[in-house]
């Protein structure tokens, strides 16, 4: 077992927001795709006349994509939140494997590193 400094009734609430949050992402690129499947721009790609009307449809289409991107990034964030806590290892740093401060989690229940080693990571020129 890995060491952390979070009870279990302080796991198990991030569990809980981390399974609401899971069902919640899932339903948002599911609308999401299907708002993009309904063709809704692509009919206003389709109306479009001339290049300063198809590069706003293209934006909104790029768009679109960076949403579904950036929704499907946090829900494999979350599920694998979830799986550590499966295994036993969530609140430890996947860098360093110091335990990562509850009012880190409860920030963001998906953190796997410490906030040491996160801003380590986000810091200009370091290897990510």
């Amino acid at each position: 077992m890995v060491t952390t400094n979070l009870t279990d009734a302080q796991i198990a609430g991030l569990k809980k927001i981390l399974q609401d949050h899971e069902q919640q992402l899932r339903a948002e690129i599911r609308d999401e795709l299907l708002r993009s499947e309904n063709g809704e721009y692509t009919d206003i790609a389709g109306r479009v006349h001339d290049p300063g009307e198809e590069s706003i449809a293209n934006l909104l289409a790029e768009q679109n994509i960076a949403i579904i991107a950036h929704q499907t990034n946090e829900l494999r964030a979350v599920e694998l939140a979830l799986q550590r806590i499966e295994a036993d290892h969530y609140g430890v740093c996947v860098d360093c494997a110091a335990p990562i401060a509850f009012t880190r989690l409860q920030a963001q229940p998906s953190a796997e590193r410490c906030i040491t080693c996160q801003t380590q990571k986000e810091r200009p020129g370091s290897a990510a």
